[in-house]
């Protein structure tokens, strides 16, 4: 059977934090390409995959459509929540890195790990 890792993602201007859930590990990179603009936080889907890739690949992450499950967040411009476009734009993101299962955070305030565990 296959063992399901469990991550945090957290999205903010051109930066991107993943933690793994169950060892506490963190990473945070700072895209080469910049994906936010000053409307928008996740605007450009190229360079915000390669970024969350990147992210994963150095937490040892692999790229797998069956064992990854994921809190993701964006933890800035969310005066008032998150809109629709905003939220999908979140999964597809998610899911074009490889996570089988997205649970999309609509808080205002960054939650912790153990918040973000209990999505789960």
């Amino acid at each position: 059977m296959f063992k399901t890792n469990k991550i945090f993602i957290q999205i903010s201007r051109n930066k991107i934090t993943v933690v793994n859930l169950e060892t506490g590990n963190e990473v945070t990179r700072m895209a080469v390409e910049p994906f936010s603009t000053v409307r928008s936080v996740l605007s450009s889907f190229h360079p915000a995959t390669e970024t969350l890739l990147a992210a994963m690949k150095e937490l040892g992450l692999k790229r797998s459509f069956f064992a990854l499950k994921a809190v993701i967040q964006q933890t800035e411009e969310t005066n008032g929540g998150l809109t629709d476009i905003e939220k999908r734009a979140l999964r597809d993101l998610a899911e074009n890195a490889g996570v089988n299962k997205v649970y999309i955070a609509d808080a205002e305030w960054p939650l912790s790990n153990e918040e973000a565990l209990a999505f789960m």
